[in-house]
């Protein structure tokens, strides 16, 4: 399903969209029910550094992250009703140590040692975690020109009376720019108990800008509500039992 949300910021329009749907998998360690009345911990997209991630090129500020985070995790939490979602910035979780190291580890394709996993299910009360990190990035840019002629309009003096009278036209030239952002995310739900990877997913997402402007490209849409949407798609997916 592809899905489409509009919305109008400064005089720009922006446009947010689902391309075709997340794609699932689950691995031979996940079982039917699995997550029937589990904790799951919902960990913010992770990425290899403050600025962006070297593994993927993708430059993605810390406040993008939690922002677009904190609203997928308020979401999934409201809508799955099989068990409970503990977002990442509740209680001793938020800016914990072992929230950081377990980030920096899923995203640099790093061991994930048993006790790491250990104090994060203590911190959290959750045997479970859905990670999210960047896969790849792609943009587009458009400028296109609209042409119309006018008729210009001349006054004569005929018999005492002024009339308009046509003495030839004129061209407008209108300019649009527009640019477009993907994101493309991958997804892994994780025993925490086991360290084993029960489900992995990924899903692709982009926004547009389009602006009536004479100069220059339309400026990249945000990128918070893209994020924020495929992560949302991918956790619904993914904790489907």
């Amino acid at each position: 399903m592809r899905k489409v949300g509009h919305s109008w910021l400064g005089g720009t329009l922006l446009a947010v969209v689902g391309c075709g749907g997340p794609q699932i998998r689950a691995t031979p360690d996940y079982h039917e029910h699995e997550l029937a009345g589990a904790k799951v911990l919902f960990v913010p997209l992770s990425v290899t550094n403050e600025l962006g991630d070297d593994r993927t090129g993708i430059i993605l500020s810390d406040e993008t992250r939690r922002l677009s985070g904190t609203g997928a995790c308020r979401r999934t939490a409201e809508d799955w009703h099989d068990g409970r979602v503990v977002c990442f910035d509740q209680g001793p979780l938020a800016k914990s140590a072992e929230l950081g190291e377990l980030e920096k580890r899923f995203a640099t394709d790093q061991p994930i040692p048993a006790d790491l996993w250990r104090r994060l299910r203590e911190l959290s009360g959750a045997d479970h975690a859905l990670m999210f990190r960047p896969e790849s990035v792609s943009s587009s840019h458009d400028v296109s020109q609209d042409k119309s002629s006018h008729p210009d309009l001349g006054m004569v003096l005929l018999t005492g009376v002024i009339v308009a009278s046509l003495v030839g036209s004129h061209e407008t030239k209108k300019t649009s720019a527009s640019t477009e952002i993907e994101y493309t995310l991958s997804a892994s739900l994780v025993d925490m108990r086991t360290g084993k990877l029960l489900k992995v997913g990924v899903d692709s997402g982009s926004g547009s800008r389009r602006e009536k402007r004479s100069l220059g490209y339309a400026e990249a849409p945000p990128a918070v509500p893209i994020l924020e949407s495929i992560m949302l798609e991918l956790g619904d997916q993914v904790l489907k039992n």
